[in-house]
């Protein structure tokens, strides 16, 4: 099921042709993980959106205050000497956002959210999700782990995931998701700073998520049927629906090492201890995946 974009290029600038992109079979729009710094640009584009019925995916970030650093603003970022993106950077994304969808009506999600503290009262209107890899992560792996550029991730990893995880408990977060990033050695191997931005996890999000939440219900309803139930879609299993199935150990303890099947080799859970694992995938019938 594929995203349309926002705006053309991802750019923020020049409102994509979401029409044409719609008859073409997307399912929803989003510029990616780059935030619209235009207001009008993005009250434009919500409001082109909802006149399609298309739902949207938005980056809650500010751009400028998102552009002053490389990771979470705090403690540890001044004891290790990088320069921090504000907690108030992810906070005046929100404010923006639902203010906007509250004019123009169009069906929102959030995402990713960073910090627990960002959502701190029940919003009807827009969901948000989380990166599985936030739940188990803090700003402090990054100096415990000696720079390693495969937590240099946007949004920045914050200073408390179990806040992250009790929102998800409490529903103030709906959405669980992997955020797949994968990078070469030409984009990791170099300073944290210079690295580029982002991280794998589709091998690893969904025993991320049950390590972090211990409820399989709940990684299930964040993961699979909260995300289809925003883009229209059915997850469920009925006479006639296409045999999609994941099977899924939520006892199994493993601990993510390389050499991965993802091409990328930027893992940020390499050498963490994980409960659950995908024991097999099934794509309209035909195994995709078999974990021997």
């Amino acid at each position: 099921h594929a995203l349309g974009s926002l705006t053309m290029g991802l750019n923020g600038e020049e409102l994509a042709e979401m029409g044409l992109m719609q008859r073409a079979g997307i399912v929803g729009v989003c510029d990616g993980n780059r935030p619209i710094a235009s207001t009008v640009v993005l009250r434009r584009a919500l409001q082109y959106a909802e006149r399609l019925g298309l739902p949207v995916f938005v980056t809650p970030s500010d751009p400028a205050l998102r552009a002053e650093g490389v990771m979470h603003e705090g403690d540890v970022s001044t004891r290790i000497g990088l320069a921090g993106i504000p907690l108030s950077s992810e906070s005046i994304g929100i404010t923006r956002l639902e203010a906007l969808q509250k004019d123009t009506e169009a069906q929102c999600c959030l995402l990713p959210i960073g910090s627990g503290t960002t959502v701190s009262h029940q919003s009807s209107a827009t969901l948000k999700g989380v990166t599985a890899r936030a739940l188990l992560l803090s700003d402090a792996a990054i100096e415990a782990d000696l720079y390693n550029p495969s937590l240099y991730i946007l949004p920045p990893l914050r200073s408390n995931p179990a806040e992250l995880v009790e929102a998800v408990r409490q529903g103030r977060i709906q959405l669980i998701f992997s955020d797949h990033t994968p990078l070469t050695r030409v984009e990791q191997d170099c300073e944290f700073a210079m690295a580029t931005p982002g991280a794998m996890g589709l091998e690893t999000a969904l025993a991320a998520a049950n390590t972090a939440l211990s409820d399989v219900s709940k990684v299930w309803e964040a993961m699979c049927f909260a995300p289809a139930r925003f883009l229209g879609l059915s997850k469920r299993l009925h006479v006639g629906v296409n045999a999609d199935i994941v099977v899924f150990d939520p006892t199994c303890e493993w601990v993510p090492a390389a050499p991965f099947r993802s091409k990328g080799i930027n893992e940020p859970l390499v050498g963490h201890r994980l409960l659950g694992q995908v024991c097999a995938v099934f794509i309209n019938e035909e195994a995709r995946f078999y974990n021997e």
